[in-house]
């Protein structure tokens, strides 16, 4: 940011590219609230068809006649915090940044959103307030709507043709974030494995892509290699006869079987 790029941006109104803030996001007193907002602008913004980077300015007031007061900000979080907000909550993961500014002996908070060749349009993996899951959500004029389905088919389309990133670090950073998204307990283990068929066919390994076929469809009688998926089976001792299974405390599963076929 420069002070040349932040008057320019000033003397625009609101629209698909600028959001202005009078404050931040409240993620101390109003959390849950707060936490939706940001989730939602991050995902819309993202999901926008446009030329450049996407801004969203804290500090701003404007009013209906399109005259703004820049009445700045006396904090604003670490962009870690941000980044982490994201975390586990929109795939695949959103890339931007946000810092404060000084202008005009002011302070002023600033996320910025650049144009990234995603594999699929951004979505919410968690349900959060006027947030829902798998929904595709973009910038109409100067809020955040749900797309239609003819502006998806535009928004696919625009990803497609957008220019590649770095694609190591960006691989990279995509699979970090899916495996810490096995640990998230509350989410589905089904749709972790659809996030990682998402991946593994923007990268195009056939390997991977079987191994979560098997993992979301199940095993067939035919078609799969036994031996390879045998974590997959569990051996159960039967009998004919009816027990009485005592209480085993501490048992592991030898001294278990060792009980019943002694």
């Amino acid at each position: 940011m420069t002070d040349g790029l932040f008057k320019k941006l000033i003397d625009n109104s609101e629209g698909r590219l600028l959001d202005y803030k009078i404050c931040c996001y409240n993620f101390q007193s109003q959390k849950e609230e707060a936490d939706a907002k940001f989730v939602k602008d991050i995902i819309s913004f993202s999901n926008t068809v446009r030329d450049n980077t996407a801004y969203i300015i804290f500090g701003v007031k404007e009013e209906s006649n399109g005259i703004k007061s820049l009445v700045g900000i006396t904090d604003f979080p670490d962009d870690a915090i941000f980044q982490q907000k994201t975390k586990s909550r929109i795939f695949p993961s959103p890339t931007f940044s946000s810092y404060k500014y000084n202008y005009d002996g002011k302070l002023f908070g600033v996320i910025e959103i650049p144009l990234y060749s995603y594999a699929r349009p951004l979505v919410a993996t968690q349900k959060l307030k006027g947030l829902q899951i798998d929904k595709i959500y973009l910038r109409q004029g100067s809020s955040n709507e749900e797309a239609t389905h003819t502006q998806t088919e535009e928004l696919i389309d625009w990803l497609k043709n957008l220019k590649p990133n770095n694609s190591t670090t960006d691989r990279i950073k995509e699979i970090d974030d899916l495996i810490s998204s096995f640990s998230d307990t509350s989410q589905k283990l089904s749709a972790l494995f659809g996030k990682c068929n998402s991946f593994c066919r923007s990268v195009n390994n056939p390997e991977f892509n079987s191994f979560v076929s098997n993992e979301l469809n199940g095993l067939r009688k035919s078609g799969y290699d036994q031996q390879e998926y045998n974590y997959r089976i569990i051996r159960a001792p039967v009998t004919p006869y009816t027990i009485q299974i005592p209480s085993f405390g501490r048992k592991n599963a030898d001294q278990m079987i060792e009980y019943f076929f002694e």
